[in-house]
């Protein structure tokens, strides 16, 4: 059962997750040891995980390294709690070329993404070929008048689905469209065979996700020579 996972073996389900959504995008494995970006001088950037890599944090400090900011990985065991969002609201699943430039729109207007995030956000925003692999979905929330306020992307591989990105745009905060798509996501990853979902949020969408039942795993940490 999922629910009897100790909280290491969740954490090597994260990391399969992430290789699975990098592999989804074509990209090469990425490689983690103690002397990833420490050659190069000024302007290098690389990222630690806290409950892994003391040894390469150490190394990065001695190297000239400074960490710059972290970034809370974020584990939901089940369903969120409640029902959750506006009655006004509408969500429906990404399908065409309409609700991709919708999403686009959502992305650009949102707190802009970047990192990894954003490689995923731009090649799926390019075309139907993301949208139509299976595990990968992106949902848009409406208001009463139809306008696209919100939107979510998730990619589900095995027991684990991730919120790849979402956001909502400033005039429209906490007003229960955000969590109306990120419910959405949760719910297609169930669909679709996952019991766990996980996220890496901005610090400050960190109680967000606490009240959807997200706790905090571990961190993120970007560190960079200036």
């Amino acid at each position: 059962m999922i629910a009897a996972l100790s909280d290491a073996e969740i954490l090597g389900l994260v990391d399969e997750n992430l290789a699975a959504f990098k592999r989804s995008l074509g990209g090469p494995p990425e490689e983690r040891s103690a002397g990833l970006g420490i050659e190069g001088g000024a302007g290098r950037r690389t990222w630690t995980r806290s409950h892994v890599d003391g040894e390469l944090e150490r190394a990065l400090e001695l190297a000239g390294f400074t960490p710059t900011m972290d970034v809370p990985v974020m584990i939901l065991d089940g369903p969120p709690p409640g029902a959750g969002g506006p009655i006004a609201a509408r969500v429906r699943r990404v399908t065409g070329a309409d609700d991709r430039a919708a999403l686009r729109s959502i992305v650009a207007r949102a707190d802009p993404p970047a990192g990894r995030e954003r490689v995923a956000i731009d090649d799926a925003l390019g075309g139907d070929a993301w949208y139509e692999s299976s595990g990968n979905a992106g949902f848009v929330a409406l208001d009463a008048g139809d306008t696209v306020v919100a939107a979510a992307m998730s990619f589900s591989h095995g027991p684990m689905a991730r919120i790849v990105w979402a956001g909502t745009i400033p005039t429209m905060r906490r007003r229960g469209f955000g969590s109306s798509v990120v419910r959405a996501a949760i719910a297609e990853g169930a669909r679709a065979g996952a019991r766990l979902t996980v996220l890496e949020s901005s610090p400050s969408g960190e109680p967000f996700y606490r009240a959807l039942g997200f706790r905090t795993i571990t961190r993120y940490r970007v560190w960079t020579v200036a």
